[in-house]
């Protein structure tokens, strides 16, 4: 009963002491360096719209504001239904930025964000997707 005892103060012991110790001195001598590399990957942002003219101005200097390879974006806005100018505010800052890489999809019926954001993953190409 008393080896039980001592081993089982031994195993908490080496947990809470030992095993980070032993983990210290292993680093010390063998030294693993971080290898970094450059790597974009290409990225998708999806956006439900519904009447949003109030935002949709400053959502959209926001979006090209973004520090990120331009090529390596794809900015995909989907319009469920908007009834006020949201539409058309977005293709106009579109004929403005031509370079932008955004893409609207009108939908003429009110479907629902999950809806909207459904259709909007099938157009979607980046490897990372940002809703």
């Amino acid at each position: 009963m008393i080896f039980l005892f001592w081993l089982l103060a031994f195993l908490i012991f080496y947990g809470y002491f030992g095993y980070p110790l032993l983990l210290a001195i292993v680093a010390k001598f063998k030294n693993r360096p971080v290898q970094k590399a450059n790597i974009t990957p290409s990225v998708s942002i999806l956006i439900s719209l519904y009447n949003e003219e109030d935002v949709i101005a400053a959502k959209l200097q926001n979006l090209s504001s973004l520090e990120y390879p331009r090529e390596r974006i794809q900015i995909l806005l989907g319009s469920d239904g908007s009834t006020d100018q949201t539409n058309s505010m977005i293709q106009n800052h579109l004929k403005d930025h031509p370079d932008f890489p955004v893409q609207l999809l009108e939908f003429s019926q009110r479907r629902g964000k999950m809806s909207t954001l459904n259709e909007l993953i099938t157009h979607a190409q980046g490897e990372i997707i940002f809703f």
